[in-house]
């Protein structure tokens, strides 16, 4: 199994790295844009979102547009091995992080409520939610208690796999959207 993800994560890894920045910022917009287009990202009043790296499904305009429109936003901060959920304040006050991960100045805890709606980052998703990330265990960790909030991943069409391999303490996500798709796994409306 391990050799499986290890071949998917090298994969995807390599294709990433061939992306233009124009082409990640057009196709982010369109992913973004569906997100915004969803009743439950108007109805939330908090949102949790990953700061994008290269490669990624941006996520730096959403992250300003949400604090524009009112919501209360957090983003993961990696420290001794755990992600913590601090405030985001907007992204001038951003430093680099631990993985030359931005993250805030300062480190405001942000409070997750039932309704605070989840955006996670991945390698590769499949239909039944699954995720590989880089093979660390932070998201699983960090997402394993928080069972009652959406948690939805974006990926761009190319990270969609037909089946991923799953281990124990695996967590999926419940909804997955990519500039062509939107899967709904768990119906969380």
């Amino acid at each position: 199994m391990k050799a499986n993800k290890t071949l998917i994560r090298q994969e995807i890894i390599s294709r990433r790295k061939t992306l233009s920045s124009i082409w990640i910022e057009e196709v982010s917009r369109l992913i973004i844009e569906k997100l915004e287009s969803l009743k439950a990202y108007q109805e939330a009043e908090s949102l949790f979102a990953y700061l994008s790296l290269p490669g990624e499904v941006a996520t730096g305009r959403l992250l300003e547009r949400a604090l524009f429109a009112g919501k209360r936003v957090g983003v993961p901060v990696i420290d001794q091995g755990n992600i913590h959920a601090v405030s985001y304040q907007g992204e001038e006050n951003l430093i680099e992080g631990a993985f030359a991960v931005k993250e805030p100045r300062e480190r405001r805890v942000f409070q997750f409520d039932e309704r605070t709606l989840i955006l996670v980052p991945g390698l590769a998703f499949d239909p039944k939610g699954n995720r590989l990330g880089f093979g660390k265990g932070f998201y699983d960790r960090f997402l394993a208690d928080k069972d009652k909030n959406l948690k939805i991943g974006l990926a761009f069409e190319f990270q969609l796999r037909e089946k991923l391999p799953v281990e124990a303490g695996d967590v999926p996500v419940d909804w997955i959207l990519s500039e062509e798709k939107w899967i709904t796994i768990k119906n969380k409306d």
